[in-house]
């Protein structure tokens, strides 16, 4: 009984740090509302995430998650602004905006990194969408939003591992 009340309390402590350690968090939501918490994405998406901005910095960038989760009254409010869609995949933790911490929205060299990158690691990268978005990657191909947000929550991770490509 011990030995497992220690394993569940240093598991968890390891979990927790393994949350608050990913170098893309910037905490919880702002005034606005924008999350930058990464907890709140789907796990294997967070993971490719991580992935995604060791990549960048890799190549001298300075990536930063902009917004991942979006609660369904943001995503609403960005609809009717026409900055975004009503059933945005953000809703369902499976989307991020990404931008350069340093040079914000206004480097051209970045962005075609980020493209690079993302589609590399089998994400879906916003810069080749009809209305161009090349801040934003989301880890399935539009094709497949549809069946992502037609499950369950608890088994939309487990679809979006199967559906990103190993890098």
């Amino acid at each position: 009984m011990r030995g497992e009340k220690l394993t569940f309390i240093v598991g968890g402590a390891l979990l927790l740090w393994l949350l608050a350690s990913r170098s893309y968090s910037f905490g919880g939501p702002d005034k606005s509302g924008v999350s930058r918490d990464p907890s709140r994405l789907l796990p294997a998406f967070a993971d490719r995430l991580e992935l995604l901005f060791a990549r960048l910095r890799a190549r001298g960038f300075d990536p930063m998650l902009h917004e991942g989760y979006r609660t369904p009254a943001r995503a609403a409010e960005l609809a009717r602004q026409k900055k975004g869609i009503v059933d945005s995949l953000h809703i369902y933790g499976a989307a991020a905006d990404i931008v350069s911490k340093s040079t914000g929205w206004s480097n051209p060299a970045f962005f075609k990194a980020l493209g690079q990158e993302a589609e590399a690691i089998g994400l879906t990268w916003g810069g080749r969408f009809a209305e161009v978005d090349s801040t934003h990657v989301q880890a399935v191909p539009g094709k497949f939003e549809n069946a992502l947000r037609a499950l369950a929550a608890p088994a939309r991770d487990a679809y979006v591992a199967r559906s990103m490509r190993v890098a």
